[in-house]
């Protein structure tokens, strides 16, 4: 019975933040009474109407919502409004939210409305909640379903339509989205074969089978949003429907026009399952509309609404036919496995697209801990890291909305050259993933190889100047580490700025002690200033100037990849579980450590970038922040490592 939205619970006692218990008005989700910090973020939402109240009275002397929702938030536009000058709300700072309190004028109010805020409407946001005899209407109803049925204490009824009559469709929904949101007019979904989907992957009755065998929901590939197996549950009808229909009639570029934010956040709800909330999926968006308001400048915004996200839902709707014909499947690397996984630049677009509206089936942000169909299903979301954005959307911070602004520039850059015409002799750019596994770890005691003295060391630059070599990545295990939410060091930046790098977060297993993983051909799309909490985007990358290397390929077009090769390896973490810095001291863990780096620098015959295996190594203070490494044990190390592998160092 808890608000899931923003995980706001009962209160009992004074927040944690400080603040005043509201004891008039109730959480319109969970019907609980909220503190009104967060009963101030619903409102925002449009989520908790200022006619919905308890019937309870508000104790003397505390004060209610009226003394915090003077005025409706405005709906977002597309632009900045005139009114408001953009010095006023710096990226660093937070924007004015047209809010204030009651008898003061202590913040500026956003005036700006559109004809359709105007106009009157029977949407959800335009009622007043109440019946015509004054009962508080059921929110649950009017959203589409309530658990309790005939036994809820609140009216199950429209107050635009009377008694008995169905609750409202979503607003700017066409009637053909909206139909397929519900999964009304579509066939039973195909029952799928558990045998052929299993590990072993194997059905005796092969294609005379009656239910669904599909090859891009098999245990060992990518579970693709397209699948006919991507089914859910109609609530109300408790009936199977596929995802993908109601995904494809949404995300048309014609069926939801959207020219602002409040278009969007609408739009990004709609594509999310119907019980998001319930199965704790990631709703909140303020953090990416703050980027779009307030860190793109006028002509960014007009070219994202304009070109951008037309070409983003575009290619989600082309996925299944165009980027990834029926029979594609791309395989999960799986552990104790060495393998490759290569993509064109194109492909690894289209999944960034799925992944910017949170289409990938288990791979929300604790997905691990939501009810799934089978055992299998629950071991592929526990041993995959989340690659779907809805969480880092809602995550606050400068960092992370700009994080949130590079991937923004990721897209406006693919965008802007998908419209280009490309020549035919021109090559396709592959991304290549490949996981190297050791047989075990170096034993450095019996090692006799001397020490090299090709070290060069660099007290000013960046590993991802030195391009063309080896450079080393400060990997969590898995892969990414909180780059889809609050982490913003070495490896999260890198990941931002170089966004191609999530291809390996989406098909790699957490990373074992004797594994590393070499990702190439990824390019850098944006500059940044800062570290952690100072991490701040500072403008578009130039594109890259050296020359692509070659890719062998049987297609007649010729295939490359960017000049750029980096290898992911994590170091121990001394700074959680039971381990503690002076640990890393310990003969154990220092081979631990030391053989992680040989393997890293070691390199794989599996790929085909010359510097994953030849060349110097550029590398830092690996594991020496938040993991607690030590600097002079990690140079000594790594310099091992280099030794070992015959490799200068820098």
């Amino acid at each position: 019975s808890f608000c899931t939205l923003l995980g706001c619970k009962r209160a009992l006692s004074t927040p944690k933040g400080g603040g005043t218990i509201l004891r008039g008005p109730a959480c319109c989700l969970s019907r609980f009474h909220c503190c009104w910090p967060q009963a101030l973020a619903h409102r925002q939402l449009g989520l908790m109407p200022k006619a919905n109240r308890d019937a309870r009275p508000t104790p003397a002397g505390q004060p209610t919502l009226d003394a915090f929702f003077d005025t409706r938030r405005p709906a977002r536009t597309g632009t900045t409004p005139s009114t408001v000058p953009r010095a006023t709300h710096p990226a660093s700072a937070s924007p004015p939210r047209g809010y204030r309190i009651r008898g003061t004028d202590s913040a500026p109010a956003r005036t700006t409305t559109t004809a359709a805020d105007s106009a009157p409407s029977s949407s959800l946001d335009a009622m007043s909640y109440r019946t015509a005899a004054g009962r508080v209407v059921c929110t649950h109803f009017l959203h589409g379903h309530c658990r309790d049925g005939s036994k809820c204490q609140y009216a199950h009824e429209n107050p635009a339509s009377g008694p008995g009559s169905a609750p409202p469709p979503r607003r700017h929904s066409s009637a053909a989205a909206t139909a397929a949101a519900h999964g009304a007019g579509q066939p039973p979904a195909k029952m799928i074969c558990r045998y052929y989907h299993s590990p072993e992957g194997q059905c005796r009755k092969g294609d005379a089978c009656p239910a669904l065998h599909s090859i891009d929901w098999r245990h060992d590939n990518v579970r693709f949003p397209w699948s006919p197996a991507n089914v859910a549950v109609n609530p109300e009808t408790r009936a199977e429907y596929g995802v993908w229909k109601r995904v494809s009639a949404v995300l048309g570029p014609a069926a939801f026009p959207v020219s602002g934010t409040s278009d969007l956040e609408e739009l990004m709800l709609s594509v999310l399952p119907i019980d998001a909330q319930r199965q704790d999926i990631p709703t909140e968006l303020e953090s990416l509309l703050h980027v779009i308001d307030y860190i793109l400048n006028d002509a960014e915004r007009k070219e994202f609404f304009e070109r951008t996200l037309p070409w983003m839902r575009q290619t989600v709707v082309d996925c299944p036919t165009v980027h990834f014909p029926p029979g594609s499947a791309i395989p999960l690397l799986r552990q104790n496995e060495s393998s490759i996984v290569r993509v064109t630049a194109e492909q690894a677009a289209a999944l960034m697209c799925c992944a910017f509206f949170s289409l990938f089936p288990f791979r929300h942000r604790f997905a691990s801990r939501q009810t799934q169909p089978s055992a299998e299903m629950q071991r592929y979301a526990g041993m995959l890291p989340n690659f779907n954005f809805g969480f880092l959307f809602g995550v606050g911070g400068v960092s992370n909305r700009h994080k949130i602004r590079c991937l923004i520039e990721y897209f406006m850059i693919r965008a802007a050259e998908a419209a280009r015409p490309v020549g035919e002799s021109a090559p396709t750019f592959v991304v290549e993933v490949t996981r190297h596994v050791a047989a075990a770890l170096p034993n450095f005691r019996e090692c006799t190889l001397p020490i090299s003295k090709s070290v060069t060391v660099q007290d000013n630059g960046a590993i991802e100047d030195c391009t063309g070599w080896l450079e080393a990545d400060f990997a969590n295990k898995l892969l990414g580490g909180g780059v889809i939410g609050r982490g913003c060091v070495q490896e999260e930046i890198r990941f931002a700025i170089n966004p191609e790098m999530f291809i390996a977060r989406l098909v790699c297993e957490q990373l074992l002690p004797n594994e590393v993983v070499y990702m190439t051909g990824t390019r850098q799309y944006s500059l940044y200033k800062g570290y952690a909490d100072s991490f701040t985007f500072a403008g578009r990358c130039p594109p890259p100037t050296r020359t692509p290397v070659p890719v062998a390929t049987s297609s007649p077009k010729p295939r490359a990849m960017v000049d750029v090769a980096i290898v992911a390896m994590d170091a121990t973490n001394y700074n959680q579980w039971n381990l503690k810095p002076e640990h890393q001291f310990f003969p154990q863990w220092v081979a631990r450590d030391v053989g992680k780096a040989a393997i890293a620098f070691s390199g794989s015959p599996l790929s085909a970038h010359p510097s994953v295996s030849n060349g110097p190594v550029v590398t830092g203070n690996w594991g020496c922040g938040a993991f607690g490494g030590d600097l002079e044990l990690k140079f000594l190390q790594q310099l091992c490592a280099a030794s070992a592998a015959g490799r200068p160092m820098i």
